[in-house]
């Protein structure tokens, strides 16, 4: 392989990762957002419109939460080119496949990026087949899947383990693709809870 054959392959690296990254910040600020509404709001207490709203968040986050990480940890490129599919799992495929276009690589071993690729499988696994199996599918009758049957505390345990992990593997590629540090989370200015804390004040929250 040429050398300008290796700086674009790092090129295209490097645009995945920008990639990669804004839906590992997504995926944090999702998960900061639904916790801290779920401490405004006091859901176990709620009462008519606004349970039903909670019921509706919780929905909504955990199939976008689990999609995310279903992006994210996804091993199979699609067949039809114009998808272009990408996650962190491919990404650090291709760095095997091509490894000798790694940049200091040294800094790296093969064995470092396989065990990564197995790790982003083992940690998300919960959730991956969850998505798979509950929330991408409709069953044969023609109805949308059961999205309960993964229980909340092992999605909590299992999304927190995946962002744990997804913030190591960041940095650690991070400094191997760019040479410098980056915050994943994103810089929130102004009160972001008050419209929430206000419509779940104590003057409108059901008895």
């Amino acid at each position: 392989m040429t050398q300008q054959e290796k700086q674009n392959l790092r090129r295209k690296w490097k645009r995945w990762f920008k990639k990669i990254c804004q839906h590992i910040s997504w995926l944090e600020w999702s998960n900061e957002v639904y916790r801290e509404t779920n401490k405004i709001s006091d859901w176990h207490r709620l009462l008519g419109a606004k349970r039903i709203f909670y019921d509706w968040l919780s929905q909504n986050y955990f199939v976008t939460t689990g999609m995310i990480v279903r992006m994210l940890a996804g091993e199979k490129r699609s067949s039809q080119k114009k998808y272009n599919t990408i996650s962190f799992c491919i990404l650090l495929k291709d760095m095997l496949n091509f490894y000798d276009s790694l940049p200091i690589k040294s800094r790296i071993s093969k064995d470092d990026i396989e065990k990564d690729i197995e790790r982003i499988g083992t940690i998300s696994s919960p959730i991956t087949t969850w998505v798979d199996k509950r929330v991408a599918h409709i069953d044969f009758q023609g109805r949308f899947n059961n999205l309960s049957v993964l229980d909340s505390d092992t999605f909590d345990q299992t999304l927190d383990n995946f962002i744990k992990l997804m913030e190591e593997l960041f940095q650690k590629y991070n400094q191997l693709l760019q040479a410098h540090e980056l915050c994943l989370f994103p810089l929130v200015i102004g009160d972001w809870q008050e419209p929430i804390k206000r419509a779940f004040s104590k003057k409108g929250r059901a008895k």
